[in-house]
């Protein structure tokens, strides 16, 4: 592949197709980077899906596009560039409204610093800022410290994202798709009904309001549209696997995720089966002992020991962090990690595609991302069992939170 100063493109007039594939090299970005980018136009639609360390360039691109209105939805606050954008665009005479999750401002010190001073410049330039608080949400889930994740962009009731990026300056790897004129009335009532959920500090049920024609090839999925359970539509596409199944994760520990996989693969020994996950580590102080303890040990260790090609994204400061599934020929991106915090627990949105191109799209830039991923080793025993005492601490949890919602007050 070339650099992206020299990119391939392809431009196929005849159909209306604008395709874009890039590798770029360490001298260039001082990092690897891939990306897969799609995009088809026609007088009604655009549709593109990325995988790409290049996706916040995408959605600021996007954001300076807006004339009346721009409402996000993200779990963490604005990175400067982002912020920066939103408040000159107030100025201008643009409505903006943010949705934002607490969970990081919890953690107190700089982080607890940096949200505020955010959401705080946000207010004093007259931009709307709905913050959604870990524990009314974690009620509403019955699920310990669950958090809003989604991740959401509605410019001029005209251009959407939905995908794993938070909406600042990253240079992580993320998944998007990124529409023109569909999804619209969909994902703005999604963000309205957020809004009045943070407002009534998480009280009211969910409405259905994915009204999205299936007939279109892409649906939206998560809590609040017409396919609330992403789990089960994750284990519909694993089960219809008949070729391949590629999967792309942040974290994952989901143990009805992790046995379908590994139940396909031993059914199916032909079928090609393929995950790349991040290989950052979570810190754990032992007194005054910091460990570094790898994510989704029990994930890896168990699809290794199954014969499952598994590789990580080792790349300093730049994460693995898009979470997307191929299976034949659909696909799913979203917020989510394959995790059972983010199934049960976290309010997260994604899109499932049939449709051709995106599906390739998906395909190419997984293909890419496991290419200048490495071998992934087996973690060890402590840290495999730490993870397990970690899901088995979250399951006892949310189902004493469950039958505690039960019980007569």
């Amino acid at each position: 592949m070339h650099v992206f100063s020299s990119t391939l493109k392809t431009l196929l007039k005849a159909t209306g197709l604008v395709i874009v594939f890039s590798l770029n090299s360490v001298a260039v970005y001082g990092a690897n980077t891939c990306t897969s980018f799609y995009v088809r136009s026609t007088e009604k639609r655009s549709e593109r899906v990325m995988i790409s360390d290049k996706v916040t360039t995408e959605i600021m691109r996007n954001l300076s596009l807006a004339k009346s209105e721009i409402l996000i939805e993200m779990s963490n606050v604005a990175g400067h560039g982002v912020e920066d954008i939103l408040i000159q665009k107030k100025k201008d005479g643009v409505a903006v409204k943010v949705i934002l999750d607490n969970r990081h401002a919890l953690k107190g010190g700089d982080r607890q610093k940096e949200f505020e001073r955010s959401v705080s410049n946000l207010r004093s330039h007259g931009i709307e800022v709905f913050v959604s608080e870990n524990k009314h949400l974690s009620m509403f889930r019955n699920y310990p410290k669950s958090f809003l994740h989604r991740k959401i962009m509605i410019v001029d009731r005209r251009y959407t994202y939905v995908g794993s990026a938070n909406l600042g300056i990253n240079k992580n790897f993320e998944i998007g798709l990124f529409s023109e004129h569909t999804n619209v009335d969909e994902l703005t009532a999604l963000f309205n009904s957020d809004v009045e959920n943070i407002k009534s500090k998480w009280t009211k049920a969910y409405l259905d309001v994915d009204k999205l024609d299936a007939k279109n090839g892409t649906i939206l999925l998560g809590p609040g549209t017409k396919n609330p359970d992403t789990r089960s539509e994750i284990l519909q596409v694993i089960s219809s696997a008949q070729r391949r199944i590629l999967l792309s994760s942040y974290e994952a520990s989901d143990a009805k995720v992790l046995q379908k996989l590994i139940e396909k693969k031993k059914t199916n020994p032909n079928l090609e089966v393929k995950v790349i996950l991040c290989s950052s580590k979570a810190n754990i102080w032992l007194g005054r002992r910091l460990l570094k303890v790898t994510k989704s040990a029990v994930f890896k260790n168990k699809l290794l020991n199954s014969g499952i090609e598994v590789r990580e994204l080792d790349i300093p400061e730049q994460y693995n962090h898009s979470r997307f599934i191929v299976s034949d020929d659909q696909t799913i991106g979203m917020s989510s990690d394959f995790t059972q915090r983010s199934f049960d627990g976290n309010i997260d949105l994604g899109f499932h595609s049939r449709e051709t191109e995106l599906v390739q799209s998906a395909v190419d830039g997984f293909n890419n991302l496991w290419n200048i991923g490495s071998s992934a080793s087996k973690a060890t025993l402590t840290e495999y069992y730490y993870d397990k005492l970690i899901q088995l601490n979250e399951k006892v949890l949310s189902n004493w939170m469950r039958l505690k919602s039960k019980l007569p007050n």
